[in-house]
C-alpha cells in the first residue's frame, strides 16, 4: 500500500476535481447563462449563447463523469488488490497467540492480521480526506471496499470449510474476535454504519464458528435460522455439513433443514 499511496494521489486529485468542476457545471452554469442573457437585448445573440452553452456543458459534463467513473474504478481496483492479499489472515488463527491482559493495558494493540487490513482502509481513508473528495463519494469508495472484503472472506469460508482453522471452535472465537475489532476500527473512524452493513453476513458466520459445539447440537433447524438470520438457508446449511465434518460428528438430525427451506438449501 505504501508503494502505492503515491500514484492513488494522482488519481484521486483528478477525481476530486472533476466532481467538483461536474457540480459546478450542473447547479451553476445555468445561473450564469441567465444573468448573461438578461444583459443581451438581441434575440438571435440569446439563441446563439444558448446553444453553444448548453452543448458545450453536455460535452464537459460527459466527459468529467467518464473521468470519475474511471478513477474510482481504478482506485477500488488497486486497493482491493492490497486487501486481497492481508485478508485471508483474518480468517487463519496460529495457536498460542499471546494477548495483552495486563491490567494497565487499556488499549491493547491489534493482531498482526488485523492491522494489515486497518492499515489498507486507513491509508484510502487518509488520501479521500487529504484530497477533499466529496464526503459521499469517499463513503462509497470506502462501502466498496468493505464490500469487497465482506465478499471475499465469506466465498474462501464457504469454499474452503474444514481446511481453515477458524472451523475448529477456539480459532472460531479468535477469527470472531478479530472481525469485532476490524468493525470497531470502522465505528471509531465513523464508518461503523456500512462496517456492520457490507460485514453482517461474515460476522454472523463467524458467530456460529465461534459457538460451542455442545450448544449447537441442542439447536433445531428452526433455531438455527433464527440465529442467524443474515445467512441464506443454503448457506447455513453448507455451513453446517461443513462444522459437522471439521468436528468429526456424525449426521445431526435436528440440523436437517425444514420443509420450506429444503428446495433452497441446495442450491449453489
Amino acid at each position: 500500500m505504501a508503494d502505492l499511496v503515491p500514484d492513488l494521489q494522482h488519481i484521486l486529485f483528478w477525481m476530486s476535481n472533476s466532481i467538483e468542476l461536474l457540480y459546478f457545471i450542473q447547479q451553476k452554469c445555468p445561473l450564469y447563462m441567465q444573468s448573461m442573457e438578461e444583459q443581451l437585448d438581441v434575440t438571435g445573440s440569446k439563441e446563439s449563447l444558448f446553444s453553444c452553452t448548453l452543448t458545450a456543458s453536455e460535452e464537459a459534463m460527459a466527459v468529467l463523469e467518464e473521468v470519475v467513473l474511471y478513477s474510482f474504478q481504478q482506485c477500488v481496483y488497486y486497493i482491493s488488490k492490497c486487501l486481497y492479499v492481508c485478508l485471508p489472515a483474518l480468517l487463519e488463527c496460529p495457536p498460542f497467540q499471546t494477548e495483552c491482559r495486563e491490567s494497565w493495558c487499556v488499549t491493547p494493540a491489534l493482531p498482526e492480521e488485523v492491522r494489515r487490513v486497518v492499515s489498507v482502509y486507513q491509508a484510502a481513508l487518509d488520501l479521500l480526506r487529504q484530497l477533499q473528495v466529496h464526503p459521499e463519494v469517499a463513503s462509497q469508495m470506502l462501502a466498496y471496499l468493505f464490500f469487497f472484503s465482506g465478499t471475499l472472506l465469506l466465498n474462501q469460508l464457504l469454499d474452503r470449510g474444514p481446511s481453515l482453522s477458524c472451523f475448529h471452535w477456539p480459532r472460531g472465537v479468535q477469527a470472531c474476535t478479530r472481525l469485532q475489532q476490524l468493525l470497531e476500527w470502522t465505528r471509531s473512524t465513523g464508518c461503523g454504519v456500512a462496517g456492520e452493513h457490507f460485514f453482517r453476513k461474515l460476522s454472523c458466520t463467524l458467530n456460529l464458528l465461534a459457538t460451542p459445539s455442545a450448544q449447537l447440537i441442542q439447536m433445531s433447524w428452526a433455531a438455527l435460522r433464527a440465529a442467524f438470520p443474515a445467512l441464506r438457508p443454503a448457506q447455513l446449511h453448507r455451513l453446517l455439513t461443513q462444522y459437522q465434518l471439521a468436528s468429526a460428528m456424525g449426521p445431526m438430525s435436528a440440523w436437517e433443514p425444514g420443509a420450506p427451506d429444503s428446495p433452497a438449501t441446495f442450491k449453489s
